[in-house]
């Protein structure tokens, strides 16, 4: 069931950021009153390969010790639950700072 879970919450978040990156590709980058509003809007499919390019250029890894420790102290229940927050989290908070940006545009 964990996994699961799990696994729904990575779709989810993987689709929830692709909707997120298409938006605001639309609103800052190719839209109507953009800069570059020349450029062509991104799918949610297109965004999502996007956010994957970014994401492999920019990837850090964690170290070990950190990894270790933080599942030897807690159980994978709620080292899910806080991933699932801290994801909602994010995403909440950079629709917050977008739409506030796209309104003063």
């Amino acid at each position: 069931m964990k996994a699961l879970i799990a696994i729904a919450s990575i779709i989810g978040s993987t689709a929830l950021r692709g909707v997120t990156l298409a938006v605001l590709w639309t609103w800052f980058i190719a839209g109507p009153q953009a800069p570059f509003s020349e450029l062509p809007e991104l799918s949610v499919v297109q965004a999502l390969g996007v956010a994957m390019v970014v994401s492999f250029l920019t990837y850090r890894a964690q170290t070990e010790t950190n990894r270790r420790s933080s599942y030897e102290t807690k159980g994978f229940g709620e080292i899910l639950a806080e991933g699932i927050l801290q994801e909602v989290l994010y995403i909440g908070l950079v629709w917050l700072m977008a739409i506030i940006l796209h309104a003063m545009m």
